[in-house]
C-alpha cells in the first residue's frame, strides 16, 4: 500500500509539473510567435504599400486611363493574396484587382470600419489593423499609406489588404504541435516518473518490511541498501540500529542465561556439602552412628562448612572484582621472591602428593609493577590447579622469561584439558569432563577469579594443554606506565 501510494502521488506530481511548464511555455511560445509573425506580415505589407505609393502617385490625378497605369494594376494583381484600395480626396474608394479599378458603391459599414486608418493616413500617417472584411468576407490585415505627391502634399490614401488565414492555419499547427508535445510529454513523465518513483519507494518498501520484523523480534534482520543520498543514510541508520539493538538484546539474553546458570550452579555446588552435612547431624542426632566414628563424622562437618565458608568468600571475591570495587596498590615487585613465598605456602600440598614446584629463572630479573597481595592470588589459584590436576610423585615448573616484558609460565604433567573445554576455562563454576572426578575438592570459581585479577593487573593469559599430556599456562605482564595507579 505505501509504495503503491507514494509511486502515485511522486508520478502525478512529476506529470503535473511537466503538463504545466510546457502549458506555461507553450502559451509563451505562441504569443511570441504570433507577434513575431504578425509584425512581419505587417511590414510586408507594409513595404508593399509604400512601393505602391511610389508607383501609382504619378497617374493618380490625371493618367489611371493609360495603358502604363493598366499594366501596372497587372502587376498589383499578381502580388500574391493582396487586395488594394484607393481613395481619393473626395472619400471614394477604388479597388484595384484583376486589371482593373472600380469604385466600391458607398457603404456606412466600410466606411465606419476603415475611417480611422483612412483619417490617420491623410494625415501622413501610416496605420494598420486586423479586422474582419465584409467586403472580401474574411479576416484580413490592412495597412493605410497616404499618397504623396512631390510638394508634399497628400492626394489620396493605399490601402492594402491580405487575408490572415495563412497566419490562423500556422497558428492551428502550431497548437497541434504544442498539443502532441504535451501528450508525449505527458507520457513519457508518466512512464519516467513511474520509474524513478518505483526505484524511491523500493528501498522504502524494504526499510519498512525489515521494520515491521524488528517489532516481531528479528533484530538480525539488515536492509542491506547502499545509496549516496538521504534514504541512503536512513539505510544505514537502520542498520546500525538494528546491529546495536541485537547486540543489546543479545547481551541482556546472554546475562538473563548467565544469571540463570549461576543460580543453578551455586545451588548444585551448596547442594552437595549441605547434603553431607544434613546427613551426618541426622546421624549423630539420631545416634546411628558407632562411636568410633563420631569423631570422623566431626570431621566431615568440618571439612564441608570450610568447603562452603571458600565457596562463599570466592563468590564475594568474584563480585567485588566484577563490580570494579577492588583497591589496588602497585608497587615494584620481586617476581622471584614472591614465587618462592607462594612455594613455601603450598608446601603442606605439594607434599601430600610428593609434587616438586621447580622455580626456573632468567636471572637479574627487572621488578614487576604490581599488586602483591592480587598478584600472589592469582599465582596461587593457577599453581593450586596444576598441584590438584598433577599425578603424585610429579613436576611443576615454574618458568620465569623477560623477553621485553617479564612472563611466567607454569608447566604441569596432569590430566590436561581438551581443546574443546579450553574456551569455556574461567566461566563460573565451569569443570572440565576429567575435572569433574576432582569436583569436590574445588569451589569452580578460581579461574574466574583469575580472569577478572589478570584483566586488572594489566597481564595477558594463554594457555596450551592437551588430555594425560599436561597443561602450560603463561602469564605476561604487559608494558605499564610506573606512574600509573589504581
Amino acid at each position: 500500500m505505501i509504495k503503491r501510494s507514494i509511486t502515485t502521488k511522486l508520478t502525478r506530481g512529476f506529470v503535473l509539473i511537466i503538463i504545466i511548464s510546457t502549458l506555461f511555455i507553450g502559451i509563451i511560445a505562441i504569443n511570441i510567435f504570433k507577434n513575431n509573425i504578425f509584425v512581419m506580415k505587417e511590414k510586408n505589407i507594409t513595404q508593399h504599400a509604400l512601393k505602391l505609393e511610389r508607383v501609382l502617385e504619378p497617374y493618380i490625378e490625371n493618367d489611371m486611363k493609360s495603358k502604363e497605369y493598366k499594366d501596372i494594376l497587372k502587376g498589383v494583381s499578381s502580388f500574391d493574396n493582396t487586395k488594394v484600395w484607393i481613395v481619393n480626396l473626395k472619400g471614394e474608394i477604388r479597388t484595384i484587382y484583376e486589371n482593373e479599378d472600380n469604385i466600391l458603391s458607398k457603404s456606412p459599414g466600410l466606411q465606419d470600419v476603415y475611417s480611422g486608418i483612412i483619417r490617420s493616413a491623410f494625415k501622413g500617417n501610416l496605420k494598420s489593423m486586423q479586422g474582419y472584411n465584409d467586403y472580401y468576407d474574411e479576416n484580413m490585415m490592412s495597412v493605410a499609406v497616404p499618397i504623396i505627391k512631390s510638394d508634399k502634399s497628400i492626394i489620396g490614401v493605399i490601402i492594402v489588404h491580405s487575408s490572415t488565414i495563412d497566419l490562423s492555419n500556422s497558428m492551428n499547427e502550431f497548437f497541434i504541435y504544442l498539443i502532441a508535445a504535451v501528450i508525449g510529454e505527458v507520457i513519457i513523465a508518466g512512464l519516467l516518473g513511474f520509474y524513478f518513483s518505483k526505484n524511491i519507494t523500493k528501498p522504502i518498501k524494504i526499510i519498512n518490511e525489515a521494520a515491521r520484523q524488528m517489532t516481531e523480534g528479528n533484530f538480525k534482520v539488515k536492509t542491506n541498501i547502499y545509496l549516496n543520498d538521504e534514504i541512503g543514510e536512513l539505510s544505514t541508520s537502520f542498520d546500525i540500529l538494528s546491529s546495536r539493538l541485537e547486540y543489546n538484546i543479545g547481551q541482556q539474553k546472554k546475562l538473563e542465561q548467565m544469571r540463570k546458570d549461576f543460580v543453578a550452579n551455586v545451588s548444585h555446588e551448596f547442594r552437595t556439602p549441605l547434603t553431607i552435612i544434613r546427613g551426618n547431624l541426622e546421624g549423630l542426632y539420631d545416634e546411628v552412628i558407632p562411636a568410633g566414628e563420631v569423631r570422623g563424622n566431626y570431621f566431615t562437618l568440618i571439612k564441608e562448612t570450610k568447603r562452603l565458608e571458600a565457596m562463599v568468600a570466592d563468590l564475594l571475591s568474584l563480585s567485588k572484582l566484577e563490580s570494579g570495587k577492588v583497591v589496588l596498590n602497585f608497587k615494584n615487585i620481586d617476581i622471584k621472591a614472591l614465587l618462592r613465598d607462594i612455594t613455601r605456602v603450598l608446601k603442606p600440598i605439594t607434599k601430600a602428593k610428593n609434587i616438586e614446584l621447580e622455580l626456573i629463572d632468567e636471572g637479574n630479573l627487572p621488578p614487576v609493577w604490581s599488586d602483591y597481595d592480587k598478584l600472589k592470588q592469582l599465582l596461587i589459584i593457577f599453581i593450586d590447579n596444576a598441584i590438584k590436576f598433577s599425578p603424585i610423585n610429579s613436576k611443576i615448573h615454574l618458568i620465569i622469561n623477560f623477553l621485553g616484558t617479564v612472563s611466567i609460565t607454569i608447566i604441569d604433567h596432569g590430566i590436561g584439558i581438551s581443546k574443546e573445554d579450553i574456551p569455556f576455562i574461567g566461566e563460573r563454576f565451569y569443570k572440565a569432563d576429567k575435572a569433574r572426578e576432582y569436583s569436590g575438592t574445588g569451589t569452580g570459581l578460581g579461574i574466574s577469579i583469575a580472569k577478572h585479577l589478570i584483566k586488572i593487573l594489566n597481564c595477558k593469559m594463554e594457555i596450551e594443554s592437551q588430555i594425560n599430556v599436561g597443561t602450560k599456562i603463561k602469564i605476561k605482564f604487559l608494558k605499564f606506565q610506573k606512574e600509573i595507579h589504581l
